[in-house]
């Protein structure tokens, strides 16, 4: 599955779950596949003191921003 825009939307509401487990999964898969459009969700979630998927969130924004500078880079290079 590549990274961007279908990920992302089904992802989304998920951020916002219920379930802690389901949300803490969406968080830690937008990070995996979701494009830099998914920033500000999980920005959202990370700035939430009462969110334990917070951290997730943290180091989902870190993988998307790495993953983002990578593909930048192998552009470059074609």
């Amino acid at each position: 599955i590549r990274s961007g825009t279908l990920p992302d939307t089904i992802l989304y509401p998920l951020t916002q779950d219920r379930n802690t487990s389901l949300r803490t999964a969406a968080v830690r898969m937008l990070g995996d596949l979701g494009s830099v459009r998914a920033v500000p969700v999980l920005e959202a979630v990370a700035a939430s003191r009462t969110n334990p998927s917070a951290e997730t969130a943290t180091k989902s924004i870190e993988r998307i921003k790495k993953r983002m500078e990578t593909e930048a880079t192998l552009s470059h290079t074609d």
